[in-house]
């Protein structure tokens, strides 16, 4: 993102926004409407040049240290330990 801008600071503020909604809210929202926002988010990242990614909420804070215990098994077991499509946090 731009240094300094007042559009990076309220790009911030909606990245920062979305990603709460996706992992704060688990019981909260459905896969569905975490769709919605993932996509809407996308879509302003990637029109503003700002895309960097993102990785499951699930897999950095338990299924990483779960595949590695398991030996690293590969796909398709190793979906397993990545979790739920849009439980995501963007970079």
């Amino acid at each position: 993102m731009a240094k300094n801008s007042k559009k990076t600071s309220v790009l911030k503020t909606i990245l920062d926004g979305i990603n709460r909604q996706l992992h704060h809210s688990n019981d909260k929202l459905t896969q569905v409407e975490k769709a919605v926002l993932c996509t809407t988010l996308e879509t302003i990242l990637f029109d503003t040049k700002n895309y960097n990614g993102y990785n499951n909420t699930y897999w950095l804070e338990t299924g990483f240290n779960l595949w590695l215990e398991d030996g690293k098994p590969d796909f398709p077991k190793k979906t397993e330990y990545i979790g739920k499509e849009y439980d995501r946090v963007y970079y």
